[in-house]
């Protein structure tokens, strides 16, 4: 089953430098109806929820996504890297 979160940073390129950021609660999308999210922000999300046909699951990223606009949605475990190439 695949789970969510929201991070509070945009993650950059595989092998950057590793930041500090924040996340929400664990979101299970048992029909990982979500995933067209992925990398997408909160603002972003919120124009387009009505395609997640599960109301429970809408409802709880929708709470999330008025709550932290600017946060950005990605699989559970995801590692936010720096966007910089040095």
């Amino acid at each position: 089953m695949p789970n969510y979160r929201f991070y509070s940073r945009r993650n950059g390129f595989e092998g950057g430098t590793s930041l500090k950021y924040f996340h929400s609660g664990l979101i299970e999308d048992t029909c990982n109806e979500s995933r067209k999210f992925v990398d997408k922000s909160g603002k972003e999300i919120l124009k387009n929820a009505c395609l997640v046909r599960n109301e429970s699951l809408k409802d709880e990223i929708l709470e999330i996504a008025k709550k932290h606009p600017t946060w950005y949605y990605y699989p559970d475990g995801t590692e936010i890297k720096d966007t910089r190439i040095y």
